[in-house]
């Protein structure tokens, strides 16, 4: 049975194919909807995803390459940030709680632009504690009817698929980015959820500060290559002993 989370995910995915006159009026658009949802799911609502639910709302993807805006909109982890469709893996059977999680996320904000509190955000920031491994990503050859899709290496070795929000890489010129391992759904016994691979959020370091602590944006999501995780072993164990822990803000 879909949860209230799901249709959640459903509707934006639907929403993002609406062509809107004026493309700032993604988050007010919807803040009517998203005041309706809030009485089911309760908790705080961060541009267009719900704190309760970042597991799974922080893993939309885009089947075609997006477009980021050049005045803000959103933080670049929600899907708010882009314009184009974007769609939600399939997370039936696996609630918030069944997750396994491989980061903390000490805390999420967003600065309200105006009185609506599910309108218009001027700013907002994740702060997460967790293992970020330094990947190369390279592009995979595109075929009909994918997702346009980087392979991303740590020392020679292939680990895990990447889908990107907006950048391109050229054939045969890499680019370094920053992994962050974050969950792996558990899901209930039988589930499709309990074969998924361990996911994680690709990103890309800033110049600048904020507290003292390193600043990233979103660039895309990834999963654990089955293979890795068939012949290596748990990703997990290999964030691990290649990193120490750190805490850090995506903005």
């Amino acid at each position: 049975m879909r949860s209230t989370g799901d249709h959640w995910q459903t509707l934006c995915s639907h929403y993002s194919y609406r062509e809107l006159t004026f493309a700032a009026d993604k988050l007010p658009a919807i803040s009517g909807i998203a005041s309706k949802f809030s009485e089911k799911l309760g908790g705080t609502y961060l541009a267009g995803l719900w704190k309760d639910y970042l597991m799974h709302d922080l893993f939309w993807y885009s089947a075609h390459p997006t477009i980021r805006p050049q005045n803000y909109r959103a933080p670049s982890w929600s899907w708010a940030s882009v314009d184009r469709k974007i769609s939600y893996p399939f997370w039936r059977t696996c609630g918030s709680n069944e997750c396994e999680m491989y980061c903390t996320i000490l805390d999420a904000q967003v600065t309200i632009h105006g009185l609506d509190p599910f309108g218009a955000v001027s700013d907002g920031y994740l702060r997460i504690q967790g293992t970020l491994l330094e990947m190369e990503a390279c592009q995979r050859p595109e075929r009909k009817a994918s997702l346009p899709q980087w392979s991303l290496y740590f020392q020679n070795l292939e680990v895990a698929w990447a889908t990107p929000d907006s950048a391109k890489l050229d054939p045969g010129e890499p680019k370094i980015y920053w992994a962050l391992l974050f969950a792996k759904c558990r899901g209930s016994k039988g589930s499709r959820a309990r074969k998924s691979q361990a996911r994680g959020l690709l990103l890309e370091k800033c110049e600048q500060e904020r507290d003292g602590l390193g600043v990233f944006q979103r660039v895309g999501v990834f999963y654990i290559s089955q293979v890795f995780s068939e012949n290596i072993g748990p990703a997990v164990d290999l964030w691990r002993r290649s990193a120490d822990e750190s805490t850090i803000v995506i903005i």
